[in-house]
Order: C-alpha cells, then sequence, then structure tokens
C-alpha cells in the first residue's frame, strides 16, 4: 500500500513497488567492550539495540553537519496524520532525502517534480512540502518504526542523480544503489554529511499510550588506559572521575541504575562510545529526557586536511584504542533530538601532560554548532578555557570537575539546578588552584536543567 496520499494529482507518491533496503550489520565492539568497569553499571548481558536503516551512509568523520527533522517532536504518527519534513545544512550542498520504509523498501523523495533543484545553500531551512506545493503527505500503510535520511555531499552524488526525480514520485533505491553509495561514503567520508530522523508509525485508532514522565540517563567515560601514548600517559584519576560521577547521579541524581552506563580503562574504545551514544542512549529515552555526558580523559589536536581548520589540527579526546573527533561527537548529539543534553568534558588532564589548548573552546564550540544547525536544547560543561589546560593534584583520586560538582550534590538544598553547580564548582576551583585555569560554561537550553532534580511527589 501507498504510504503517503498525495492531496492533488501532483502530488509526490511513494511507489507501491516494494524493494527491500539492505539490512544493515551492526559494527561487532571489541570483546572487551562488553563488559563495564563500575559494577554498578547495566550488566553486559544488556539485549542489543536494533538497527536503523540506513546505518551504512553515516560518513566516519562527517565533513559537516547536517540535520533533518518533522512536525512532531516525538517523531510518532498515526495513520492519516499530516506528516512535513524540512532539513537544513552547515555549508552550500547537494542533498538527498531517503524514506526507509516499515516493509523494508526505501525511496527518494527529494529531489522531486515540485522541487528540481537539490543544491541547498548554508543555514537554509527546505521544507518538504514548501509553501505553496499543491500536495501533502499523510500517513498509511506499511506501519512500523522508519526513517527519513538526508545525505549530502559537497559535489552531487552521481549514484543518486542517475535515479528519475523528475516523474511526479517518489522513486525507489536498489539495495544496489545503496551500496554504492555506501562505498563511496566509506572511500571519502570527508566529501559526504548524513542525518537521520527516526519515526514511529502506527494504524488509527484504539486507546492511545499512557503519558510517561520524563526521564534521566547517563553515559560516564573515564579513559585512563591508552593503547598508545601518543596522546598523553595513563591517568588513574580519570576512570575514577567516571566512576564517581556515575555513583553521584545514580543516588542523588535521579538516574536509575539501568539508564546510566560507565566505560573506563580497556572498554572504553572508540566503538563502544559511538555505540553508546548513537544506539543504546536513543533506545532508552525519548524527547523532553535529560541526558547526562561525562567525559574524563586527555584531550589535543590531530592533524587534519579539512581547510576549516586554519591550523591544520582537529581538536579530538581520547579513547582507549583512539580518538573522537569533535565533528563525530557532534554527530553522535543529533541521535538524541527532543533531549535534553548535558556535556561534562574533563580534559587535559596531568597539569599539561597534553598540549590540548583548544579543547575546551572545540567541545563548546560543537555544542553552539549542534545546536543551531538541529535544535538541539545542549548545554556544556569544561574544565578550562581555550588557552589553558586542565589540572589536578595527583595525590587526590579524581579530577576536581567531579569533585567539586558532587560536593555542590551533598551540600545544597536540591533541587539543585546546573548553573547554581557550575557556580559552586567554579568557586571552588578558584581556592584550589587560583584563576590560572577557567571554566566554561554554555547553555543552549535556556530552561532550568537540575543536577539533583526536585524530591519526587508522594503519591
Amino acid at each position: 500500500m501507498n504510504k503517503f496520499i498525495p492531496f492533488a494529482l501532483c502530488g509526490l507518491l511513494i511507489s507501491a513497488t516494494s524493494l527491500m533496503a539492505q539490512e544493515p550489520t551492526p559494527p561487532q565492539p571489541p570483546t572487551t567492550t562488553t563488559t563495564p568497569a563500575s559494577t554498578a553499571s547495566p550488566p553486559a548481558t544488556t539485549p542489543a539495540v536494533e538497527p536503523t536503516p540506513g546505518s551504512n551512509l553515516i560518513p566516519a568523520k562527517p565533513a559537516f553537519l547536517m540535520n533533518v527533522a518533522v512536525n512532531r517532536k516525538d517523531a510518532t504518527y498515526s495513520q492519516g496524520e499530516r506528516l512535513t519534513v524540512r532539513f537544513k545544512a552547515e555549508v552550500d550542498c547537494h542533498v538527498y532525502l531517503l524514506y526507509h520504509q516499515a516493509d523494508g523498501s526505501t525511496v527518494l523523495i527529494f529531489p522531486n517534480k515540485a522541487q528540481p533543484d537539490n543544491s541547498v545553500k548554508a543555514n537554509t531551512e527546505v521544507s518538504l512540502p514548501k509553501a505553496g506545493d499543491e500536495f501533502r503527505f499523510r500517513v498509511s500503510a506499511p506501519f512500523g518504526k522508519e526513517a527519513l535520511q538526508v545525505v549530502a555531499g559537497k559535489q552531487p552524488i552521481a549514484v543518486l542523480d542517475k535515479l528519475d526525480a523528475s516523474a511526479g514520485r517518489a522513486v525507489p533505491v536498489t539495495k544496489e544503489t545503496q551500496d554504492e553509495l555506501a562505498k563511496q561514503i566509506k572511500a571519502s567520508a570527508d566529501e559526504f554529511a548524513e542525518h537521520r530522523v527516526v519515526i514511529k508509525t502506527h494504524e488509527g485508532g484504539g486507546k492511545l499510550p499512557e503519558p510517561r514522565e520524563a526521564k534521566r540517563a547517563g553515559l560516564f567515560v573515564g579513559v585512563n588506559k591508552l593503547k598508545a601514548t601518543k596522546h598523553g600517559n595513563e591517568v588513574p584519576q580519570a576512570s575514577k572521575s567516571a566512576e564517581i560521577m556515575h555513583e553521584a547521579l545514580t543516588t542523588m541524581g535521579g538516574i536509575a541504575p539501568e539508564n546510566a552506563k560507565v566505560l573506563t580503562d580497556v572498554n572504553a574504545t572508540t566503538a563502544a562510545f559511538e555505540d553508546a551514544m548513537t544506539k543504546w542512549l536513543p533506545s532508552i529515552t525519548q524527547p523532553g529526557d535529560t541526558v547526562f555526558l561525562f567525559y574524563c580523559g586527555h584531550g589535543g589536536p590531530e592533524p587534519t586536511k579539512d581547510p576549516s581548520e586554519l591550523d591544520g589540527n582537529d581538536e579530538v579526546i581520547t579513547t582507549f584504542d583512539s580518538y573522537v573527533v569533535d565533528d563525530q561527537l557532534g554527530r553522535w548529539l543529533q541521535e538524541l533530538p527532543g533531549r535534553q543534553i548535558v556535556l561534562m568534558m574533563e580534559t587535559c588532564h596531568g597539569g599539561g601532560l597534553v598540549d590540548a589548548r583548544a579543547m575546551a573552546g572545540s567541545i563548546s564550540e560543537v555544542g553552539r554548532r549542534v545546536h543551531d544547525i538541529s535544535d538541539l536544547n545542549t548545554m556544556v560543561i569544561c574544565a578550562c578555557l581555550p588557552n589553558e589546560t586542565s589540572s589536578f593534584s595527583t595525590k587526590r583520586e579524581a579530577a576536581y570537575m567531579p569533585e567539586f560538582l558532587i560536593k555542590a550534590m551533598r551540600t545544597e538544598m536540591a533541587p539543585l539546578t546546573m548553573t547554581t553547580a557550575f557556580q559552586k564548582y567554579r568557586e571552588r576551583l578558584f581556592e584550589r588552584v587560583g584563576t590560572d585555569q577557567e571554566p566554561v560554561f554554555q547553555d543552549n537550553i535556556g530552561l532550568p536543567v537540575y543536577l539533583v532534580p526536585p524530591p519526587a511527589k508522594k503519591p
């Protein structure tokens, strides 16, 4: 059956032809990443998260940020509801919008007969249907988990341009076409960008689901051990910092233990980090929830050919086996639309073991960029200014950020906002190390976010 019903004769029409999209093979993380370091973490037997269509079209490192969004914040639609799509990009590029349906078929719905020009200007939002179009999208069968995915290139993407988008209807995209596109993206990842929004569709009628209370979840990453010492030496305080922040947020911060995960030492690989950010957190949270990401580890520069990096370096945070580029982290955050996202970044350890003077500014900048391109609600706390390094006493078991944030949680009256907690952290840091290190706070949320939530209401 047709997925979208045209409002007028010139409307886009999803072909009824059933073309099975490629079922992506989920990445296999190293066996050492399956067991969290903390005994309070979720067990290693946590069920695998179902892969989302289009996973094979994600660049390892995006060339720029993209965003696609729909007209419902919860991205859930019932039969007959109207659906609109909008997207934009950070730079001038050529954009293609794929629709992965619940029956496994994939179609190209942009460009199309009504909008044949897919060259999109930077930071210019494109709507589908656009104002004045004589068609509408209404949800119909097949129903289930689906995805709308924008793929963009700095140059036109020939394998998609071969599809005839001038017929006035959505064009089937075969598995072979997707495989060819995936190969091109893998070979030249720095030429492409991508973003998906997962939607859920269901039959009309019946009882509506009961409203749920907002949830809090957390990912706590402490990179102590390093496979290579290129970005610094081992720092036991990094893993301890993640563990005590995990304990504090699950005992005082309103996060249920099953909604918290710790990655430390050899478990803190790039694959495990990405999996937790892009699969686990999206699977346990929904729009309206609050997600905390605490990272403690080395940060530093890595040479790049990206012309946008004037100093010739990307800013990275280390993992056990490699590192994560700031743009990668930004893309991972886009998998959490509608959530309040709090980033707590304690980097540049050991009083200058690593020359990572741009790291704090880079993390704050990527938080702003993600907010601007995706309307994500992001809040960022960094340990120092761009021209500084983070320091701590090697005689202490953890870094200053978790130590002082936790002290505020214990001594300040609940509820404790992130703004107040940061102020207390900053005051105590100045008392300890003076003003040579200035923490960074960037709030793109506006509404109060609680480190310690209000006490639960009695039934």
